[in-house]
């Protein structure tokens, strides 16, 4: 996980897209989506597991 890969995260969340969150850092759509791509590689493994919601009490 890079800081670069976090920066790309928040900079995807805060323009509500990769389109516009490319456009607004000065990268390819491709290169946005690969940074996160390999930051959700590396914190989450989302072929063991299906997502599900979970209740905590």
């Amino acid at each position: 996980m890079t800081l670069q890969q976090l920066r790309d995260f928040v900079a995807s969340v805060e323009h509500g897209s990769l389109r516009r969150a490319a456009h607004a850092e000065g990268k390819s759509e491709a290169s946005l989506s690969k940074s996160i791509k390999r930051l959700e590689s590396f914190r989450w493994n989302r072929v063991a597991a299906a997502a599900a919601l979970s209740v905590y009490r």
